[in-house]
């Protein structure tokens, strides 16, 4: 490991920094974010998905009232962009999925689908990708359009890991290529389309790393929230990739006893890390729109209230 001490030391300073304009959540929110800056924010506890300007000021709210009806939204987990169509994707508890027309929010449809997707992000313009656990009979990879329709299927051999990631990581690289963790080891997985094997890249692990415990959490507390945080806050763990400029990876690692994340920056081509970790309070943002983090804030006359901030890096690399 003695390459690290010739890695270059890079800054990566806020250039931008909104307020959230949305009530906080207890659960950390999923973003996107448009090329003309606008931005996405699921609200997992208030059912609801929110769509901002990009100073963070509200522009309108979808769903916000429990329920399984058309329109309505059940603890969204992540909202897809399709800017080309004017449409977006949500994706909720129950492996609902529904689009929405994005300049209006207007619902369109609920989609279709024959597999409970654990987790689902963009493909290309006109199609996302759904995955699940491999044991299922329907399990690997689906490509679908944006009504639910299957294109395309492809399975992968995984070895599936006893501990799963709660925040499931993932980015986007070519067309044809995905990058994300499913177990909690200091490595990706590499899949790409139609293939059935992937391959794995092990990385660099950070400063203070604390490997994870050999055996899962107690099945009575996987639905414990307070057990669920002790567990997976005692050992080191990956929450966050983003793909930028079709070149690098950005990875963000949650360090135990540490105040603020860890970042390391990697070199897609080569596989290689390329600059020394750096250390940002937020978590990352997975978009190819820029280096953005999110924030939890305090508010100083208040310290009950709580916010969130987006907050926008300059990017200090060719």
């Amino acid at each position: 490991m003695f390459f690290v001490y010739f890695l270059f030391i890079i800054e990566f300073p806020i250039e931008t920094s909104v307020k959230l304009d949305i009530p906080f959540p207890t659960a950390a929110p999923s973003v996107a974010i448009e090329t003309n800056g606008n931005i996405w924010c699921t609200s997992y506890w208030d059912n609801a998905v929110y769509k901002m300007n990009n100073e963070g000021l509200l522009i309108f709210k979808i769903g916000g009232t429990k329920g399984y009806g058309p329109g309505e939204l059940v603890k969204p987990l992540s909202v897809l962009l399709f800017e080309d169509s004017n449409t977006i994707v949500i994706h909720g508890a129950g492996m609902k999925l529904s689009s929405f027309n994005m300049a209006t929010g207007t619902f369109i449809r609920i989609l279709d689908v024959d597999t409970p997707f654990i987790r689902v992000f963009p493909w290309d313009e006109t199609s996302f990708i759904g995955y699940t656990n491999p044991s299922n009979v329907n399990g690997g990879f689906s490509q679908l359009d944006l009504s639910g329709r299957k294109k395309a299927q492809w399975f992968t051999q995984r070895n599936i890991s006893k501990i799963t990631n709660s925040s499931l990581p993932y980015t986007k690289g070519n067309s044809d290529t995905v990058y994300f963790q499913e177990g909690v080891k200091p490595e990706v997985n590499i899949i790409r389309k139609n293939e059935s094997n992937y391959s794995i890249w092990k990385l660099n692990l950070p400063l203070n790393y604390i490997e994870p415990p050999s055996k899962p959490i107690k099945r009575e507390y996987m639905f414990n929230k307070e057990k669920l945080e002790e567990f997976y806050s005692s050992f080191s763990l990956i929450k966050g990739l983003s793909v930028f400029k079709d070149k690098y990876m950005i990875v963000c690692w949650n360090i135990p006893k540490r105040d603020k994340n860890t970042y390391q920056i990697y070199d897609l081509e080569e596989r290689k890390q390329i600059t020394r970790e750096f250390y940002i309070d937020g978590i990352l943002v997975n978009t190819p729109n820029g280096f953005y983090t999110l924030s939890l804030k305090q508010n100083e006359n208040d310290y009950d209230d709580e916010y969130y901030k987006l907050n926008k890096h300059k990017w200090s690399i060719n």
